[in-house]
Order: C-alpha cells, then sequence, then structure tokens
C-alpha cells in the first residue's frame, strides 16, 4: 500500500473502483476496495481485491475489509452498482448490525426514485423542465427511429439500442424518446434537499476508434462551459432533483443540448467516471465532497500532496479520459503504459484475458479545445492496442 493511503478509512465497492479510490486518496482518506479488477494502479495505492462473483461476492469483501480496523468502516458505492439494489440493501443490514459504518451516499428509496424513468419524467413535468418521454414496454411508440429501447437496470449483454420494432423477450425494458444533440454530463452534490453543481463535461459516446458500442460512453472531456443559459438550466434540474429525490452526495445528470433545450436522458447517483476529468484539471477532489456532504467525518480541505490525481493537475488546460475498449477476444502481450503525451489507468496485469467489447484500460490526456482532446485520446487508444493488443491473427 502507498503511503498516501495513511488517512480514516473508506469501504469502496463497486464494478471499477480505482477513479473514486484515487480521489479518496487525495482527499485524505485511506480507501479499502472490492471490485471486478483490482488493476495494478489501484492495488499500489490501496488495500483491493477482485471479487469473482458479481455483485453478491461484495458483501462479503465488505466484510473483510471493514474487519480489518477497529470501528465499523463507512462504507460507498460507485457503478455500476444501483443496479443492484438488493445488494446494496444486504449492505445495509450489515450497517444495522454494526459489521459496517454508514452509508456515505444514496440508500435504496433514492436509488428506486432517480432509477426510475417515469418518476424522472413525471418530477421534470411538474416543475415545469423538459425531460425527454418514456414508455412502458407493453405499450410500444412507432418504430420510426424517433425512441430508444433501454434497459432499466443494465446487465451483462443488455444495451442501448434504436426501437426497431423488435421486442425483448424480457422484461426491464423502456422506451425512451430519443434526443438529436450534444452528450454532457453534470457532475453534482446533493445535501439532501439541494445540490451544487461542481462542472460539467462533454461525454465521448460510441466512438468507434475507442470500439465502443453505439450507445456506449466511452469517455469525457472538460471542463467546459456551454453557455449560460444552459448552465442556468442544468442548475436548476440538480436542484429539483436533489429536492424531490433526498439525493445526498455526488451524482451525475446524463445530458443531451438540443437547440439550447436541456435534456435529461439519465441520473447517476453515485461517483461518475467523468467526474476524474473534473477532478485532474481543477484540483478539486470529489469523494471529499462526497464526505462533507453525507456529514459523516471530516476531511481535510486540500488533497493529499502525495496522491495520484494531486501529481496530475494542470490548471487551466482541458482534460479528457478515454476508455479502451477490446476489438476481440486476447490476452494482454504486455500492460498498457503511459506515453509522451498520455497517461494510462485502470491498467491490467500482462497475461490478461481481455474480452471483446470490454475495458482494456482508460487514456487520460491534456489539451486546448474538446476536438483537440478526442484526437489526442483516439491518437493514445490506437497506440495503445498496438502496444498491448496486436493482432496476431496472421501467426
Amino acid at each position: 500500500m502507498s503511503d498516501a493511503a495513511t488517512g480514516s478509512p473508506l469501504v469502496i465497492l463497486g464494478a471499477s473502483t480505482r477513479a473514486a479510490a484515487w480521489s479518496a486518496i487525495d482527499s485524505g482518506l485511506q480507501p479499502r476496495c472490492a471490485d471486478l479488477f483490482a488493476d495494478s494502479d489501484l492495488v499500489r495505492v490501496a488495500t483491493a481485491f477482485a471479487v469473482p462473483e458479481y455483485p453478491d461476492g461484495l458483501i462479503n469483501a465488505a466484510r473483510t475489509l471493514g474487519a480489518h480496523v477497529g470501528s465499523p468502516c463507512p462504507w460507498m458505492y460507485t457503478g455500476a452498482l444501483e443496479h443492484h439494489i438488493e445488494t446494496i440493501e444486504a449492505l445495509g443490514r450489515m450497517t444495522e448490525r454494526g459489521e459496517l459504518g454508514p452509508l456515505l451516499g444514496n440508500g435504496p428509496d433514492v436509488l428506486r426514485r432517480v432509477r426510475d424513468p417515469f418518476w424522472v419524467n413525471e418530477t421534470c413535468r411538474r416543475h415545469g423542465l423538459p425531460c425527454p418521454a418514456v414508455q412502458p414496454l407493453d405499450n410500444p411508440p412507432p418504430a420510426d427511429g424517433t425512441w430508444l429501447l433501454k434497459p432499466v437496470a443494465r446487465h451483462p449483454g443488455q444495451t442501448i439500442s434504436r426501437w426497431n420494432g423488435m421486442q425483448p423477450q424480457t422484461g426491464g425494458w423502456v422506451f425512451q424518446e430519443w434526443k438529436a444533440g450534444e452528450s454532457f454530463s453534470a457532475a453534482c452534490v446533493g445535501s439532501g434537499g439541494s445540490a451544487r453543481v461542481l462542472g460539467i463535461t462533454r461525454q465521448l459516446v460510441g466512438l468507434p476508434g475507442f470500439h465502443a458500442p453505439e450507445w456506449g460512453w466511452c469517455g469525457s472531456v472538460g471542463p467546459i462551459s456551454p453557455g449560460l443559459e444552459i448552465t442556468r438550466h442544468v442548475d436548476l434540474l440538480a436542484e429539483t432533483l436533489a429536492r424531490e429525490s433526498g439525493l445526498t452526495g455526488l451524482f451525475g445528470i446524463d445530458l443531451v443540448v438540443d437547440d439550447a433545450i436541456t435534456w435529461p436522458i439519465e441520473i447517476n447517483p453515485r461517483y461518475t467516471g467523468s467526474m476524474e476529468v473534473i477532478e485532474r484539471a481543477t484540483g478539486l477532489s470529489m469523494i471529499g465532497e462526497h464526505v462533507r456532504a453525507s456529514g459523516a467525518a471530516a476531511v481535510p480541505d486540500r488533497g493529499n500532496p502525495c496522491a495520484p490525481v494531486a501529481q496530475q493537475r494542470h490548471a487551466g488546460c482541458l482534460v479528457g479520459k478515454g476508455i479502451l475498449f477490446a476489438p476481440r477476444d486476447g490476452f494482454l502481450d504486455r500492460a498498457p503504459s503511459a506515453g509522451p503525451t498520455w497517461d494510462v489507468a485502470d491498467v491490467p496485469v500482462p497475461g490478461s484475458l481481455v474480452q471483446a467489447g470490454n475495458p482494456v484500460c482508460s487514456v487520460l490526456v491534456r489539451g486546448t479545445s474538446v476536438a483537440d482532446v478526442q484526437q489526442r485520446l483516439a491518437a493514445s487508444c490506437a497506440a495503445i492496442e498496438h502496444q498491448a493488443l496486436p493482432d496476431h491473427s496472421d501467426r
């Protein structure tokens, strides 16, 4: 474990915890993590191990991690554990029994509200805020290309698609009106009745150079200023959602902006992948904001100067984060490594099997504009793919 991880302990659970762990260290906290990967750059700075049976395995993992300290350790979750409310409920029962400390973040009741697209739609409409229309699976809209078919709680194999008249074989899906425009994400922090917007990023979605699925998030660029009118709408949207739902701590709002109309697409009630972009550009610790909003413990106003994020701050520039997905099944010839113009994160160990469509690593760059950053990300991903996942089909 790195010497940076010497503060108060915090258990972090989710599919991937590395970014949140770095942020926690930057606030002087000591992360104790369990996720799907236990990437090499995570285990260098924190207690962490991979959970083969996700998400149920997180329950025993939390028990093990919490047992390393003398008093019940507070805990939080990252993406995409909000899709598994039953696991969060089980972890909550551990808190009630004293096996874990308090949850820092949003409990099951809040999750059920903000992850319900009908609740979000009705809340926005009631307050005069624009929101894409939604329809249940048993009331299909016209298959004319203007609607998306979305899983309510995403599981492996479930992806967003344009509605073409082919019904899924199982439930758990919803129709959402498709909105053309630019994709953004707002990083927010709630206090149970109000909210602040900490920053806005431009989302990268479905880019072929990243081998991302058509509607899949593959990175972010920011922080950006989308204009006073859009900023005002985002502030009002965040405040309304927090007040009506009780959102506490960090949450993200995925948005599409079309002709200055701000359409909320999805609410992510936890630390999101795009928040790391704002952290690296500004030095703001998102997990520090999360802990302060949850009221569980005091954290320093300034980050730990030995933390991984602190070493990367460059004020006044744009930061980009890209997710490289595997274009095919294969073993990593060697670990992805930093280059002359990029950093890497979420680094698997050499020899790891990476399946097609799964993430290989994250790439981090700096630039002067959204287009510049996006170009640098694409070039970096291509270099890393050639380096770590060469095509051996001709052998």
